[in-house]
Parts: C-alpha cells; sequence; structure tokens
C-alpha cells in the first residue's frame, strides 16, 4: 500500500476516500487531506494528513487494501460504552456526529443497496438526503441516528438517551438525556452506514412510506408519510413538505453523483471487478 498525501491521484487515493465516506474522485485535495487529520486524531494518531503504514493499519487495510473493520466513532476515552439495560443492548454516551452532505449521501446510497442489492436511483437518493437533512439539521446526527429513530430492544445492538419531548392530555412534557424516560431511549450505531440501514430499513417497513418514497417526487413522499396506519406526522404536513422540497433542490446534484449509474458508483464497481480479475489470476497462476 502506497503512501497518500495532498496532491496524490489514483485508485488507493480511492480506497482512502470511500473508506472516509466523502467524494470518492481519486484526487487527494485539500477537502481529503482535512478528513484525514479528523480521522486521525481522532483515532490515536498524528494528524498530519498523510496516509502512511500507521494510518492504513490502523484503519484495518491488509494488503490488498480492503479493510478489517469499519471506522469506529470516537468515543471520550473518559466515558465508555457500557451494557445497557436491556437485553444485550450496549447503551452508548451521546456523541453528535455532523457529516457533510457527500458523507450522507454516501451514507444513505450505501444503505439503500445493503438492503435492496441495488443503489437507488437519483430521485429516491434526492428523497432520503433531503428528509434526513431536514429531521437532523443537516445530518448533525447523535450515534449516526439518523432522525429521531426509537430502540427496539429486539433488534437494536445499540441504544443512547437524548433530550426529547412528548405531549400528555394536550401538555408538552420535556425530557433531558439524564432522565433515562424510556420515551427517550432511540437507536444508536458505530457507523454513518449502519445507522442509513437503519433508516432505509425502517422506511421499507412502512409500505406507504415505502411507496411513497420511490414515487420519486417531494409531493409523493409526503403524501405516503400522512396515510394511515403509519401516519409519520406530527407537525404540520405543508410546512414538512416545504422544507424538504427546499433540500430537495439544494441537494439534487449531490443525489446524482451516488445514485445508480454514476461516476462514484462506477468507480466503486470497477474497483471491486478488477480486485475480482486479480484474485481469478493468481488462483489461475497458483
Amino acid at each position: 500500500m502506497e503512501t497518500i498525501r495532498e496532491g496524490s491521484k489514483g485508485p488507493d487515493v480511492v480506497k482512502w476516500q470511500t473508506f472516509l465516506g466523502i467524494s470518492a474522485d481519486g484526487d487527494f485535495g485539500p477537502g481529503t487531506k482535512s478528513a484525514t487529520i479528523v480521522w486521525q486524531t481522532n483515532n490515536g494518531l498524528t494528524g498530519d494528513g498523510v496516509v502512511g503504514p500507521a494510518t492504513w493499519s490502523k484503519a484495518g487495510f491488509e494488503s490488498d487494501a480492503v479493510p478489517r473493520t469499519s471506522p469506529v466513532i470516537p468515543y471520550p476515552p473518559t466515558v465508555p460504552p457500557r451494557v445497557g439495560s436491556v437485553g444485550d443492548a450496549v447503551e452508548l454516551p451521546w456523541v453528535n456526529f455532523k457529516l457533510t452532505p457527500d458523507q450522507a449521501a454516501n451514507a444513505l446510497s450505501n444503505a439503500y443497496a445493503r438492503v435492496t442489492g441495488k443503489r437507488p436511483n437519483a430521485n429516491v437518493l434526492a428523497l432520503m438526503i433531503a428528509q434526513t437533512g431536514f429531521e437532523t439539521g443537516q445530518w448533525s446526527l447523535p450515534n449516526y441516528n439518523y432522525g429521531g429513530i426509537k430502540f427496539a430492544s429486539s433488534k437494536d445492538s445499540y441504544f443512547q438517551f437524548l433530550d426529547c419531548g412528548e405531549i400528555i392530555n394536550g401538555v408538552q412534557i420535556r425530557h433531558t438525556a439524564a432522565d433515562r424516560s424510556p420515551m427517550c431511549e432511540f437507536a444508536a450505531h458505530l457507523t454513518a452506514v449502519d445507522g442509513a440501514e437503519h433508516y432505509v430499513r425502517t422506511l421499507q417497513g412502512r409500505p406507504n412510506w415505502w411507496n411513497g418514497l420511490h414515487t420519486g417526487t417531494v409531493d409523493g413522499y409526503i403524501k405516503g408519510l400522512t396515510i394511515q396506519p403509519y401516519a409519520y406526522f406530527t407537525a404540520v404536513p405543508a410546512a414538512y413538505l416545504a422544507g424538504v422540497q427546499k433540500l430537495y433542490a439544494q441537494f439534487a446534484s449531490v443525489a446524482k453523483r451516488y445514485a445508480a449509474g454514476t461516476i462514484v458508483g462506477f468507480v466503486i464497481f470497477a474497483f471491486g471487478l478488477s480486485a475480482y480479475a486479480l484474485w481469478r489470476r493468481s488462483r489461475r497462476s497458483a
């Protein structure tokens, strides 16, 4: 594995950018350097922006450049994860992670592919980007939870307590995370794509949401979210529609970069095809 730094280009840069969850254009520019420094610092390395042997190894890459594990969130050493009170699930301390639009789009596209076996088209991906962006203040994610998804003890490996509110007999009651109210127990995840997968599976599990999403239009999606028995809204649908429409238009170009049949998707596919060809060649020569 070659050492790469600002100014480097090529397949190793694509692999590293894909690992970071940023736009994988194969050009190690200032944005890639900044993302690298953040990742190095959060993982106990010198934040110099140079991806050398120590960084490749820490990221879990072997000689074939396939990561052993996904990146793990940098929990504060004084607040370690602890076994939770619900089954074998582990409670995670509340840590907020801010994604860029490209990181969110990449995670959502990869998650959709995990769930369905294919990447979403640009309109579907733009809808997911817009809704999660609207729900989370443009991807400020507590432990990679994409918009208030509650913890389910039968399915989730991790959970967290957050500040939240509920309406009881017409009165809004506020809770802090320290209250540890069951109403404020939410799903938590270790990686951005794991959290995005939970979001996609939540949509898939509600036919009216899933069908609305696949109209590929904001109006169709919002209509699907308002249909019983899984009506989504506690807010005013018209206001929600306006907010999602704005982000849909704003991030349509980002969605096109990570949707089915785009350059980024082709690069990832081509890398996988090349790796498979090398494996076949090695098998024949063995």
